[in-house]
């Protein structure tokens, strides 16, 4: 299984970011290798997203048939006794695409270091810092501190809140 992580064109069809594309559509591509060279597509390989065969407790819940379970942030260390006792069993592209988050299209709410709207929103108006901006989107932390300058969005100094900064410049 393949994640899309940039837009491009295969055929008559557009892959989309965030989309979940099988081996064998993958496998069937000329310039695969072009594709994954360029950083458009990584091998997810579904690995750690399973559904829920047999109900269990598992992590602390209870897990019924059809749930879903995605381990690839954490996985569990029993995930190959749970495979097979037939508790999990691996989820296909089309389960992935179905249980990931839908992509947003309120262009405000789309997280990106390009978009003005969103740093704003995060930083100024929901107090978020660089750091907690950068584990959102999944990037460095400089490369948002970068983007709130090139859009000359007034940054404030470590362990002080925006209206702090406005009242000890005068910007009252």
């Amino acid at each position: 299984m393949y994640k899309v992580l940039k837009p491009f064109n295969a055929g008559d069809t557009r892959f989309m970011r965030e989309r979940y594309v099988g081996d064998a559509v993958v496998d069937s591509w000329a310039n695969k290798r072009l594709l994954i060279n360029n950083k458009y597509i990584v091998n997810d390989s579904g690995e750690h997203c399973y559904v829920v065969g047999k109900p269990f407790f598992g992590n602390g819940e209870y897990r019924a048939a059809g749930d879903f379970i995605d381990m690839r942030r954490q996985p569990w260390r029993n995930e190959r006794a749970l495979l097979k006792a037939g508790n999990l069993r691996y989820a296909t592209a089309a389960e992935v695409q179905g249980f990931s988050p839908p992509r947003n299209s309120d262009l405000a709410a789309s997280p990106g270091l390009d978009n003005r709207e969103y740093l704003v929103k995060r930083y100024v108006a929901d107090g978020y810092s660089g750091t907690k901006i950068a584990k959102e989107i999944g990037c460095p932390a400089y490369k948002v501190y970068k983007a709130l300058n090139k859009f000359d969005i007034p940054t404030r100094a470590v362990g002080m809140n925006f209206k702090e900064k406005e009242i000890k410049n005068g910007d009252n």
